[in-house]
């Protein structure tokens, strides 16, 4: 990564994951002007595809934007409904990260809808009720 002051290499000097919102905190020192600045990096997921039939090879690119919808319509019914939505993604998000796949670019619809109902069901019940009158399983 290139210094925000003058553009020059920099050097991490400390690193810390962040658990809950699925990014690295990293500081980073200029080698050349000496500025220590913060950044917070976070993975990009526009590589990850979703196969949603796999006798039909349908393949999509992954939207954090879509989960985020559908989980927040799901939420409806609560007063902070955009917050527990947001944090649900990001909870969904990371289990689907650290799921044991040969391919972690690739991933199922159906694992994106039992992790998101397992979540929902621990959270929120009738949220998890009301994902799941929206969101069946594909057929195998």
């Amino acid at each position: 990564m290139v210094c925000i002051y003058c553009g020059k290499a920099t050097k991490v000097t400390n690193s810390r994951s962040q658990i809950k919102s699925n990014t690295i905190w990293r500081r980073r020192r200029c080698q050349t002007c000496g500025s220590i600045f913060t950044t917070h990096e976070a993975i990009d997921l526009s590589g990850v595809m979703v196969v949603s039939n796999f006798k039909a090879n349908k393949v999509l690119a992954f939207s954090r934007d879509k989960l985020f919808l559908s989980i927040y319509k799901s939420c409806g019914h609560r007063q902070d409904a955009i917050s527990c939505a947001a944090a649900l993604v990001d909870t969904v998000i990371q289990h689907l990260l650290t799921k044991d796949t040969k391919n972690p670019a690739v991933v199922s619809k159906s694992d994106i809808i039992n992790i998101t109902k397992t979540i929902l069901n621990r959270f929120d019940k009738v949220a998890a009720i009301a994902y799941g009158a929206y969101h069946q399983l594909p057929p195998a």
